[in-house]
């Protein structure tokens, strides 16, 4: 193989025999930090991220504040990605609600809950959250710090 393709592909094994790992861990753990059980880890986790989301941009008020003209070329990049950020944020809100949910036995755990469930817990951005979110390799502590950020940089440009 071609140097970069030997390293690319030591890099996916690596990443992925990590995964597993990282899920057999989480699997294995008893308590939480500080005697917590595992429900209570992601309650407090689910309820920290889930105060800190702003909820979604008025559209149309920053259409009117902001019509899109075609001199004005960035008022068009503004609404698409006030549409782009209104959907992930979305479905960050509804993925950390349900979570809750589910924990108090409220709503049925899902493939795709359990997944969300399992990333938290392992500090990992839910692949829901990735479909719909830009391109980004961080873990989630610091991907929510960036998401809020360039969710506050959106804010300022409607402003």
């Amino acid at each position: 193989m071609h140097d970069n393709a030997e390293i690319t592909s030591a890099l996916n094994i690596t990443n992925r025999m990590l995964e597993v790992a990282l899920a057999l861990q989480g699997a294995a753990a008893g308590g939480g930090a500080g005697g917590k059980s595992g429900d209570d880890l992601l309650r407090e986790i689910a309820a920290d991220i889930l105060a800190k989301v702003p909820k979604n941009y008025d559209i149309e008020a920053a259409a009117k504040q902001h019509p899109i003209k075609y001199e004005d070329s960035m008022n068009t990049v503004l609404q698409q990605e006030l549409l782009r950020y209104n959907k992930l944020t979305s479905v960050v809100r509804a993925s950390l609600i349900n979570v809750g949910k589910a924990i108090k036995g409220e709503v049925p755990l899902s493939v795709e809950l359990e997944g969300v469930c399992t990333s938290l817990f392992n500090n990992q951005v839910p692949a829901i959250w990735h479909k719909r979110a830009y391109p980004s390799l961080k873990p989630l502590a610091s991907w929510v710090l960036d998401f809020l950020q360039r969710l506050e940089f959106m804010q300022s440009w409607i402003d």
